[in-house]
């Protein structure tokens, strides 16, 4: 049939994709391909001049720690946008705080451990893995805590598992109320250090930690917290214009907190605001809000807004020598 302007009829809309959308979806993957490979490029980029950081992360599931009462429902705030806690309104406030707040053995957040620290991992010894004590007296005040005699008593954690692949042992640390006057630490019979951890990777084996104190009252055990790098256990991190800024010591409780703004890869995973860096220094951030880079799906980095750690909150109970250079943690011992 023959359409023109002079006869009845008249040609048909035909819709027509356009003459390169065939190209679209092939332009989307090359994109992506691009995004990726420019993260990953960033990332090499960046280790020329790395400024390594430990990333901790705050746990969402595990052990119950003994601080827990039974009747009170465990709440925990997880978003990545934002969201408060106790901690955040504790500017103007005393110290005079309950204790269960600064809990040794999970720091507030009633699993034990409390955190997990990103390339390693974490292996408590406590009362809820159930120890076999001798001449040793159990105090179940919330949290639990072991306390000596005027006789050498031990404490037993059977059949502890290793983990079968570790590169190194970053850290074994002994959290005290008040350390005894005289004690010891073994894995197998042997004193535990690097070797003797390094050499038992992968079995199970059995702690001792032997103590005695017959004047202090307050000696006493909470915890042994070891650390295993499985990865690597410092993330690269970019701290622009970073500046310790507080007036007076890091103790003042009624001074302004420092913010940092912290930038690092995507290689972390998820990120929320209760998770904490520790910088070069020893200095502790807590992220108050987190944006991910996410141009076309593809996370390319992180972007955080985190605020410094006072040394009157419980995170700066983290057993990390590191932490220890500024915060000055008190009834430490690092075995390693």
């Amino acid at each position: 049939m023959i359409y023109s302007s002079t006869t009845g009829f008249v040609k048909p809309h035909i819709r027509k994709d356009a003459r390169n959308a065939h190209l679209l979806p092939e332009a989307r993957t090359r994109s992506k391909r691009i995004l990726t490979g420019a993260s990953e490029e960033a990332v090499k980029a960046q280790a020329y001049y790395p400024y390594w950081v430990e990333f901790y992360r705050c746990m969402q599931n595990g052990r119950q720690c003994t601080c827990v009462d039974e009747s009170v429902e465990r709440e925990k705030e997880t978003t990545e946008l934002g969201g408060a806690s106790l901690s955040d309104f504790l500017l103007t406030l005393n110290e005079e705080l309950p204790n269960e707040d600064y809990c040794p053995i999970c720091f507030g957040t009633k699993l034990v451990g409390g955190y997990d620290r990103v390339g390693a991992f974490t292996l408590v010894l406590d009362g809820t893995l159930a120890p076999r004590p001798s001449k040793i007296r159990l105090e179940k005040d919330r949290p639990w805590v072991y306390r000596p005699t005027n006789k050498t008593g031990t404490l037993t954690w059977s059949n502890v598992e290793l983990p079968t692949y570790f590169t190194d042992v970053l850290n074994v640390a002994i959290k005290w109320d008040e350390e005894p006057d005289e004690w010891s630490f073994t894995v197998d019979g042997v004193a535990v250090d690097k070797d003797s951890l390094e050499s038992r990777k992968g079995e199970k084996v059995d702690f001792v930690l032997s103590m005695k104190d017959s004047v202090n009252d307050k000696a006493g055990l909470y915890a042994i917290f070891f650390q295993f790098e499985v990865t690597n256990g410092f993330i690269q991190a970019d701290m622009p214009r970073k500046t310790v800024s507080y007036t007076g010591d890091i103790n003042v409780v009624d001074e302004v907190q420092g913010q940092v703004t912290i930038n690092f890869d995507r290689s972390v995973g998820q990120v929320t605001t209760r998770d904490l860096i520790v910088d070069q220094d020893g200095y502790i951030y807590r992220i108050t809000e987190n944006e991910r880079n996410n141009p076309m799906e593809v996370q390319v980095s992180n972007t955080c807004q985190s605020r410094l750690v006072r040394a009157w909150e419980k995170y700066f109970f983290m057993p990390s020598k590191v932490i220890s250079r500024v915060y000055q943690e008190h009834n430490y011992s690092f075995v390693i």
